[in-house]
């Protein structure tokens, strides 16, 4: 890859056992990024045709209990996140097994036309 121009933005845990990266090319330049809590990060990016992506990347603990805060940290910081953001994460496995069974169908919402 060191011929293609891939610059990263990440964001470590403390242990470095995970964490979260970005890998961009040189049509899009950082504007924005910071580090909601170990493993979680936001990313803004600007592509050189003018669009803007948000990023909202987390790799959550395997832990339960560490994944259950990640997840409050979320919320508690919401309010510092666009409305409009990409979400990348690896949730590796669900908090609450029994609940999350039962739910047998996703809803997607449609793309926004500007």
């Amino acid at each position: 890859m060191s011929s293609r121009n891939v610059s990263s933005v990440c964001n470590l845990s403390p242990a470095g056992n995970g964490g979260a990266a970005v890998l961009l090319n040189s049509k899009f330049e950082v504007k924005d990024a910071w580090s909601l809590s170990p493993r979680i990060m936001f990313v803004t990016l600007l592509h050189s045709e003018g669009f803007l992506y948000n990023f909202l990347i987390a790799h959550f603990h395997r832990d339960p209990s560490l994944r259950l805060a990640q997840w409050r940290s979320l919320r508690e910081l919401s309010h510092l996140i666009p409305d409009d953001p990409i979400f990348l994460a690896d949730h590796n496995s669900v908090i609450i097994p029994t609940r999350n069974a039962a739910i047998s169908h996703v809803t997607v919402e449609q793309p926004k036309v500007l």
